[in-house]
């Protein structure tokens, strides 16, 4: 009784000011939501979830202290819910899939050219880190290219070591806090939604066409020399920042077209199988990537579907 109560009061701290902040201004911000924090209630549910769009390659520490409304979800909720099971190993894909199969991987597949051009590619995008070398080409092109947009984070968590990345944060501050912790899908499922999303040949003509705008970007320099100083001076870099000042745009009113990159399509197909059923048993914090949410094939389009309420709740940043 005392935990619930407890709970309740955590709740209007979180959400009480959604009502006033969202049907005060009338949404004027129709079309663009600025925010990748939302409230789901409703289809009989005793307590709210949460749905967080989650950048991968960002750090998790700068955003949590930029937009405490993170934390405070935490605090509210019992069960923290991931993309993938955080004890599946693999790094969450099924190696008998995705990785070392000569006949299959992108090595094998590019011309003489290409591969160098891929190896010189990741080199640079890893800072010639061998070991990811070593693994990135003998992935199959799916995956690569799913794997491409990780390279700076990579780098990032290797140059700096107590830099964490969202996801990571994530589960460590769930551990803190005493969650429990979920995952939507399993290693296989994942790989599978992968192969399915994109064909071999579809696959290989993006990562080209990555390094191709890579090759093509590195005549501009001013962008590594100012990393180069500020490793110089002692600042740290934290990468892209798609969260800053969340101007992050969604269209709820569009379908994917073409080909499912990375499987998006399928898992979320896969994921709300599983999530009504998940809302039911446990007060929780969804933590997905971006791409899953956006499009009328996104969670917050589907979940709406299914009849549940999912409101959005504004985000204000610190004036530290």
């Amino acid at each position: 009784m005392l935990n619930h109560l407890l709970r309740q009061v955590l709740l209007l701290f979180v959400c009480g000011g959604i009502y006033f902040s969202v049907h005060g201004q009338k949404y004027l911000h129709k079309k663009v939501l600025h925010t990748v924090l939302w409230k789901i209630s409703g289809q009989g549910l005793t307590n709210p979830s949460f749905l967080f769009g989650v950048d991968h390659v960002q750090a998790y520490e700068p955003f949590v202290k930029k937009y405490p409304q993170l934390d405070s979800v935490m605090a509210f909720c019992e069960t923290l819910i991931v993309e993938n099971i955080p004890t599946s190993g693999g790094g969450g894909v099924d190696y008998n899939l995705l990785y070392f199969h000569s006949d299959s991987s992108i090595a094998y597949m590019l011309k003489p050219d290409q591969y160098q051009q891929l190896v010189k590619y990741i080199n640079f995008k890893s800072g010639n880190n061998k070991d990811v070398l070593n693994n990135l080409v003998k992935m199959r092109p799916q995956l690569l290219v799913m794997a491409i947009p990780m390279l700076s984070g990579a780098q990032l968590a290797s140059e700096t070591s107590e830099v964490q990345m969202m996801d990571q944060g994530l589960l460590q501050a769930a551990a803190a806090k005493g969650m429990q912790k979920m995952g939507l899908e399993d290693a296989h499922e994942r790989s599978l939604a992968v192969l399915n999303g994109l064909t071999d040949k579809e696959a290989v003509r993006q990562v080209l066409q990555e390094i191709k705008g890579q090759s093509s970007k590195q005549t501009k320099s001013n962008k590594r020399r100012k990393t180069k100083n500020n490793a110089q001076n002692g600042k740290k870099e934290t990468g892209r920042d798609q969260y800053d000042a969340l101007q992050i745009h969604y269209y709820f009113n569009r379908s994917i077209k073409g080909n499912d990159y990375g499987g998006v399509q399928f898992r979320n197909q896969l994921w709300l199988g599983k999530i009504p059923h998940l809302l039911e048993q446990h007060c929780s914090l969804i933590c997905v990537g971006l791409a899953h949410l956006k499009t009328k094939e996104g969670l917050i389009q589907q979940l709406r579907q299914l009849g549940y309420s999912v409101e959005t709740i504004p985000m204000t940043a610190t004036t530290d």
